[in-house]
């Protein structure tokens, strides 16, 4: 027995186009686990399959809650984001720099702090340049423990062309902090409560991203609202819930 995973919303990367192949691969499965509700939508309607089951990322919470309190020498205000800068350009790095110069954040000295590495980052550092915002766009590479400047930032963004679940966005509210997003295929409208732990936004949208995010941060009373209520968000995706989901699943006590 055997149970195929699909962690995309990219679902060409999973099931191959020879339909007898793909058949023989996913129709004798014990089951096929989708990381969303969207993607198990998607599953059921492009390639009609119904031995289809969502079980959401667990999050190890204590283990990220513990990191998140490692000390940083950042001493200014900042907004987080992070992941591999590829030219696939699925997270949108450049049309995020844009946005951020777009919006009123850099007048009000509120840095883009961006985690992560690949052959894209010297062209993001040069396009941080050319807006002459050099000084307000600070690089990092990828850090062993991210949650640290997590727990720091004002508020984490999200572009992406397209995710499966999104664990920048489940581990970001388990620091507390709270996430703008576009509401992209799939995974940030199963886990943003528009206005209660973040403000999901039109999918590509980026008229509508900058004034997201000058709504988050400069509406201290909305700000405030989704960091009280961002960690109990993520409580249902506790290693403890997901796992007792997984044993139900397959059936074992």
């Amino acid at each position: 027995p055997y149970i195929p995973m699909i962690h995309s919303y990219n679902t060409d990367w999973y099931f191959p186009k020879n339909d007898f192949l793909a058949k023989n691969i996913f129709s004798t499965a014990y089951g096929i686990v989708c990381v969303s509700k969207e993607i198990e939508k998607k599953v059921s309607t492009k390639y009609g399959y119904k031995n289809l089951k969502t079980i959401y990322n667990p999050l190890e919470i204590d283990k990220i809650v513990s990191l998140s309190k490692e000390k940083i020498d950042l001493d200014f205000e900042y907004i987080f984001a992070a992941g591999r800068m590829v030219f696939d350009n699925n997270k949108q790095f450049d049309k995020m720099i844009l946005a951020y110069a777009a919006s009123r954040l850099p007048a009000q000295n509120v840095k883009l702090l961006l985690l992560g590495d690949g052959p894209q980052k010297e062209y993001l550092q040069d396009l941080a340049k050319s807006e002459k915002l050099e000084d307000k766009i600070v690089f990092l590479d990828f850090q062993d423990n991210p949650f640290k400047f997590m727990k720091s930032a004002r508020f984490t963004i999200l572009t992406s062309k397209h995710e499966g679940l999104p664990n920048i966005i489940t581990e970001s509210l388990t620091c507390g902090v709270p996430v703008v997003a576009f509401d992209c295929k799939s995974g940030p409208a199963e886990l943003i409560e528009n206005g209660k732990n973040g403000l999901l936004v039109e999918d590509q949208n980026f008229d509508a991203f900058v004034k997201a995010m000058n709504e988050m941060n400069e509406n201290e009373t909305l700000w405030t609202a989704c960091r009280e209520n961002a960690f109990e968000s993520i409580k249902r995706f506790s290693v403890e819930k997901i796992g007792a989901e997984w044993l139900e699943y397959l059936k074992i006590k």
